[in-house]
């Protein structure tokens, strides 16, 4: 089941999908990406505590998350076009909560924090609704495929 939804995912073969072929899908290394990029920023933030003040540890995971966004734009590697546009959606979310949490670590008026808080709240509370919508819609149109019905 996870081999044909990884393999749909980065547009396999109908074959390779039901199993009957092995899973090499031009993109497969991404999700090893992924892996990379979730560890690069869980070392920098442990081993750049020791060394550094939390905004260098912040603008560095910025950095992380800029390259990141620059591989999907120019890879693209899921097939559906909304799959790349979600991961897009997901690294500017969590790119727009790490910049605007830099304001945390410096002393700003009790104001600021909460207009900075006010956006990051509704930054990531729009991108779970996004998410949530998107996976209601997956789950919708399956449903409708297994009772028979053509979800268009």
């Amino acid at each position: 089941m996870l081999c044909r939804l990884v393999v749909s995912c980065y547009g396999g073969s109908a074959a390779q999908q039901e199993g009957m072929a092995p899973p090499l899908p031009r993109y497969a290394w991404w999700e090893s990406m992924v892996s990379i990029r979730k560890l690069a920023i869980a070392a920098l933030i442990t081993y750049l505590h020791a060394i550094s003040n939390e905004g260098l540890q912040l603008l560095t995971v910025c950095a992380v998350l800029g390259v990141a966004l620059g591989l999907q734009a120019a890879y693209m590697p899921y097939e559906h076009g909304f799959m790349n546009w979600l991961e897009f959606l997901s690294l500017i979310s969590s790119t727009i909560t790490i910049y605007f949490s830099l304001y945390f670590t410096y002393s700003v008026t009790p104001s600021a924090l909460v207009a900075v808080t006010v956006v990051v709240t509704v930054v990531n509370v729009l991108t779970i609704a996004v998410f949530v919508i998107a996976l209601i819609r997956a789950n919708w149109h399956l449903a409708l495929e297994s009772v028979g019905l053509n979800p268009q």
